[in-house]
């Protein structure tokens, strides 16, 4: 897998958790909360070399959620992400565990739905939502990033629950 590409999941991954990441309270309520799957045949990215799968495991901690990724990228390499918790207030809050953003905001804009953008030096580099279905069962993170290059990158990842 490119740096690129990998970059690309890890920022996902952070971004998935920290979009739903919140202060305990909210967390216990929060139907994120558990292992989702990547749903290949329903998702689409503009990546060239995407991953072939995806677990995301979304658990409640004293700071807000944790997520733990588990990729198999293109090339069959595995790899895991674990991210630590951020605050759900729609506030600009500073990350440490990727070279692509150095900050998180985080915003609910509806039931089971929030928006989120990664920024780098105050320029937004990965920004989108992530919705969990009615029922439970679906696992929705859309959006787009900034690529190396400059061009954007869409994604719109499905994740089943587990």
């Amino acid at each position: 897998m490119t740096n690129n590409v990998q970059r690309f999941m890890i920022s996902i991954s952070a971004g998935a958790m920290l979009a739903i990441g919140a202060n305990a309270a909210v967390a216990q309520t929060n139907p994120a909360i558990g292992t989702w799957e990547m749903n290949v045949a329903r998702s689409t990215v503009d990546a060239k070399d995407a991953a072939r799968s995806e677990t995301f495991i979304f658990a409640n901690s004293a700071k807000g959620i944790t997520l733990t990724t588990n990729i198999t990228a293109a090339n069959g390499k595995k790899s895991t992400h674990i991210s630590d918790p951020a605050p759900w207030d729609g506030v600009a809050h500073a990350v440490s565990d990727s070279s692509d953003h150095d900050s998180i905001m985080v915003k609910p804009v509806g039931a089971g739905l929030v928006s989120y953008s990664f920024m780098k030096a105050g320029a937004v580099t990965n920004s989108g939502t992530l919705a969990v279905s009615k029922d439970g069962s679906m696992l929705t993170i859309a959006g787009a990033r900034t690529s190396a290059k400059g061009d954007k990158v869409f994604y719109n990842t499905v994740f089943d629950r587990k």
